[in-house]
């Protein structure tokens, strides 16, 4: 007799596969900075923690001074951490598979299980999104529906004074969609050869005034968030596989893990199937710099001993607090104060070049 082996799922295959579906149902999470899930392991209060590069100040000395001014000036480097924790707690998708259900309806936990990873893959998402709807926002454009591509370039300006390094992304909700379709500059821009094989490759709708240019149904309709990917980050983990389990894996790919439970429970006779992970995500703060000018002296070009004229030096100040300077949102219509969602110093504001308020409303172009 021919002996034919079982053909047996490896439960770490099948992980595998869900964890890549993750990634191609996520957007926001996406385009942010995934941080180590192993560093959440023996921390306190279970979290894990994101370096932040620190600040230090560049300054200017007088040339030919007469040394009775301050000498040079001596900074200390320090940077910040930024406790990541999991701010979702669980996100599962658990379902119960009766007999009936598999032999007759076909409903089987195979079939179901790439379902759940899916419904995971939304919570992330939907976490994340809460995370960017509910940051600080030291800075709000509004009036964009007056001239939505100079409402950009004031975005894009914001980023620029503060030398912000990354990849530069704009998620928009379905109104600002719109309202970009409808804008001739746009459309324009996108549909050149080149622009248009970018976008078919990486699913945006897209790349204008710098912005790699989305869209998100989690996002408010009226609204816009430019941000580069180290404005947030997130952090996932997959629980560990019980003993006790017949069948279980987890997978971890591109920063993403799951966990894939499977047994039967013979007292209500299913078949049950769990998947899930630990979530968190949050926004990054940096230190605010200033540039001042301060009064100097330095000797007169004619040469005469004694002789001096008076000139200034500039020098950059390093703000005390932590502000956020990675992303500014934008809305469709007017600004207002209620928008404005961080905390910020007058000087942080005054060389972003905005009012004291944080608001910027755009105006629109002057009739021909």
């Amino acid at each position: 007799m021919v002996y034919t082996p079982h053909q047996k799922i490896k439960p770490q295959h099948v992980a595998d596969t869900y964890v890549g579906l993750i990634y191609d149902e996520l957007l926001l999470t996406n385009l942010i900075t995934p941080g180590s899930f192993d560093g959440f392991k023996g921390y306190e209060d279970d979290s894990v923690h994101v370096k932040v590069p620190g600040l230090l100040p560049a300054r200017s000395y007088a040339f030919r001074n007469d040394r009775d001014m301050n000498g040079i000036q001596f900074d200390q480097y320090s940077e910040n951490t930024v406790p990541l924790t999991f701010t979702a707690g669980r996100i599962y998708s658990a379902v119960r598979v009766t007999d009936e259900q598999n032999d007759f309806d076909q409903t089987t936990v195979d079939f179901l299980a790439p379902i759940q990873a899916k419904a995971v893959a939304r919570g992330m998402e939907n976490d994340t999104a809460n995370t960017m709807r509910h940051a600080d926002y030291a800075v709000v454009v509004g009036g964009a529906a007056n001239d939505i591509y100079k409402a950009l370039v004031e975005a894009r300006k914001l980023l620029n004074k503060f030398r912000v390094q990354g990849v530069r992304n704009l998620v928009v909700g379905s109104d600002f969609e719109a309202a970009l379709l409808l804008d001739k500059r746009f459309t324009a821009a996108i549909s050149s050869g080149e622009q248009a094989g970018s976008i078919m490759r990486t699913g945006n709708i897209g790349n204008w005034v710098g912005f790699n240019i989305f869209v998100s149904d989690v996002i408010a309709p009226d609204e816009a968030i430019a941000f580069t990917d180290s404005s947030f980050a997130f952090a996932v983990a997959a629980p560990y596989v019980p003993a006790s389990v017949p069948f279980g894996a987890t997978a971890a790919s591109d920063g993403y893990a799951l966990r894939w439970l499977r047994d039967y429970d013979l007292r209500y006779v299913v078949d049950r199937s769990l998947v899930d992970c630990f979530f968190g995500s949050r926004q990054i703060k940096d230190k605010g710099w200033v540039v001042s000018e301060i009064a100097a002296t330095q000797p007169e070009s004619s040469g005469k001993a004694g002789s001096t004229v008076n000139t200034k030096v500039w020098e950059e100040k390093v703000l005390p607090g932590e502000y956020n300077v990675r992303s500014f949102k934008i809305k469709l219509d007017a600004a207002t104060t209620a928008d404005v969602t961080g905390a910020a110093s007058n000087e942080f504001r005054t060389h972003l070049g905005v009012a004291a308020d944080g608001v910027i409303n755009v105006e629109a172009p002057a009739a021909p």
